[in-house]
């Protein structure tokens, strides 16, 4: 009899200590919830600074990197969140801060917004990648209204000789699509068997200036160089501490792997959103005169003999790019199709924006 009482006692203690736990983790998880909301950007700043230099590290763990994104939008802030129901925003006192908290699979993600520039949003936000991976994604794929940058191989060969990094890595990613369908083949007289490669290749020597001997080895080879990220260490000039260490991807996306001042960051992000805003205002205004419904022609010239149905079938199959191919020989189909186009954007302004900014990449 003795023996049963001990073991209902110990079962009443252990069901109570259960509870207790839940509680207490339910608390915990309203305590670390409010903390993730911020009433003044300031304050996010100097919270993720305190995170960037492992102070409160713990708080959201050790393998999380701050990362951040330049995202293009073609809608207000309200039509994005109409659209997406799961998101729910959390107003700042501020107009252009937003904290934004996801919830996906019974979890909550916080991410914050800031959109000042009513077209080119950023991003950040400092959870574990993998789980908001598919987030990501699925707010900034696929659709003309929102979408991730593009940073051309130019764009970041120039950001790589204009930024005075005090340590300069890169990935080179590259993989030869063009030939994965042989049975619609690209290439009319096919390639040479060294151009139908694959390859990722990072690089990091010891002087930034380093990095010019091996690209151009990589010229002489003729082997394609093809950006995937820049990774820049910022240093403080008089103490050589280093201010911020990220990386830099060809999408606008940015992931920080250590550091002590954030500001450096942001002073670093701004200036490539700011360059891409004027790259884009520059492309649209000079190159298509939408008044007078003209422009110029964008020249692609290709050293090999292609099947173009199949080039372009080729192209739509990645994640990238996405064309439109006609093959027209009647001039009256083609007269047709422009007086359409012309009614099209003069009575729906929404869709004359979407056409300019596709025919402007």
């Amino acid at each position: 009899m003795r023996r049963l009482c001990r073991i209902f006692i110990f079962l009443l203690i252990y069901q109570m200590l259960i509870k207790a736990h839940k509680n207490f983790k339910n608390i915990k998880g309203n305590f670390m919830s409010e903390q993730f909301v911020f009433e003044y950007e300031s304050d996010w700043v100097e919270y993720f600074n305190s995170v960037l230099k492992n102070e409160i590290r713990e708080e959201i763990g050790n393998k999380n990197s701050i990362k951040a994104s330049i995202i293009e939008s073609n809608q207000s802030l309200e039509e994005f969140l109409k659209k997406h129901p799961e998101i729910k925003r959390i107003p700042s006192k501020e107009s252009f801060f937003h904290n934004l908290r996801i919830k996906n699979n019974e979890n909550d993600f916080y991410f914050y917004l800031n959109n000042q520039n009513e077209r080119f949003w950023v991003i950040h936000n400092i959870e574990n990648q993998k789980k908001i991976e598919n987030i990501v994604k699925n707010l900034t794929t696929n659709t003309y209204l929102q979408d991730k940058i593009y940073l051309s191989q130019k764009t970041m060969e120039t950001h790589k000789k204009n930024y005075s990094a005090d340590s300069l890595g890169l990935t080179l990613n590259f993989e030869q699509k063009f030939t994965l369908n042989k049975n619609n083949p690209v290439f009319i007289n096919g390639i040479e068997e060294f151009d139908d490669i694959a390859f990722t290749l990072q690089i990091w020597p010891k002087r930034s200036e380093s990095i010019n001997y091996f690209l151009d080895k990589f010229r002489e080879i003729k082997c394609p160089i093809n950006y995937k990220s820049l990774n820049f260490v910022f240093n403080d000039k008089d103490t050589d501490n280093i201010l911020i260490k990220e990386d830099l991807y060809y999408d606008g996306s940015f992931t920080i792997h250590r550091g002590k001042d954030l500001h450096q960051h942001l002073k670093f992000l701004h200036d490539i959103k700011q360059q891409y805003n004027k790259s884009m205002d520059e492309i649209e205004e000079k190159r298509i005169d939408w008044d007078l419904m003209k422009g110029d022609l964008f020249t692609i010239e290709l050293d090999k003999e292609i099947n173009p149905k199949n080039f372009i079938q080729a192209i739509n199959q990645t994640k990238e790019f996405k064309i439109n191919g006609f093959y027209m020989c009647i001039k009256i189909t083609i007269f047709i199709l422009f007086v359409v186009l012309i009614f099209i954007l003069e009575e729906n302004s929404i869709f004359k924006s979407h056409v300019q900014r596709y025919m402007s990449i």
